[in-house]
């Protein structure tokens, strides 16, 4: 039984016959093309090579701004200004990253002081809370303040710096009550207070300074509200007044926050 041939086969053979009946070969016709081939392909390969090597040549001569000023004259195109533009654009941009660094890390800064800041002012009034949870405070006299808590300047160089208490004046001789319940801790008549007594109730102290007579004793418990000295002027003082202080775990307190003048 005769095969059939497939059209790739028929076209293969027809191609033979035409060769052998016009004396071509075909091997060396495939061996033509590809030479013609081979050679493109070197042509092109010497002639990148060859401006590659004029180029590196003459590298000083292409590149100088000279050069650069020709071909932007011919092209009508800022070379040198397209260069610059390209390496300001690449500074400004590490410029503007590193400001963006700068500014995220001065924000975390910022944000991490207010957040410290804070938490000192939430303890500190947890704590002024917890003190005024825990004790209680009455006026030792009444009258008037003449000096407040914490700084003050005068000409006077006596009452001069930090003020550890509040001055309350009164006419020699007035009684101090304790104003809180507590033990006396110590009586003295030495240093800048002149006559004075602390009273001690756990962690918190009170203080009663520049007294005309002292009228309890060291380890007498005292109720709120005792008589326990008398208003004077002794030690440094400019008159007759009551210098009252308020300490917790020996730290100044401002009196004006735990009782009502």
């Amino acid at each position: 039984m005769e095969r059939i041939m497939d059209d790739f086969e028929s076209q293969r053979k027809a191609e033979e016959i035409y060769s052998r009946r016009n004396g071509i070969n075909i091997s060396d016709n495939r061996k033509k093309y590809f030479s013609i081939y081979k050679f493109l392909f070197q042509f092109l390969v010497l002639i990148n090579l060859s401006i590659l090597f004029i180029v590196y040549s003459n590298r000083n001569w292409i590149f100088n701004s000279e050069f650069l000023k020709q071909v932007d004259s011919f092209y009508n195109v800022n070379v040198l200004e397209k260069i610059n533009s390209i390496l300001n654009d690449e500074e400004n941009k590490e410029k503007n990253e590193f400001d963006d660094v700068n500014n995220v890390l001065e924000k975390e800064t910022i944000e991490k002081s207010d957040e410290n800041l804070n938490n000192l002012q939430s303890e500190e009034k947890n704590e002024k809370e917890k003190i005024k949870d825990s004790y209680s405070f009455i006026k030792p006299i009444d009258g008037t303040i003449t000096s407040f808590f914490g700084n003050r300047l005068s000409e006077n160089s006596k009452i001069n710096g930090f003020h550890t208490g509040i001055d309350i004046s009164a006419v020699e001789g007035t009684k101090i009550k304790s104003a809180m319940s507590g033990t006396v801790d110590s009586v003295s008549t030495q240093g800048n207070y002149g006559k004075h007594l602390r009273i001690k109730n756990d962690n918190v102290t009170t203080l009663y300074a520049h007294c005309k007579e002292i009228l309890v004793e060291v380890g007498e418990n005292i109720i709120q509200g005792q008589e326990i000295a008398e208003v004077g002027n002794t030690g440094n003082s400019t008159g007759p007044h009551l210098h009252f202080e308020i300490r917790y775990n020996d730290e100044y307190l401002d009196p004006n926050e735990y009782i009502s003048f």
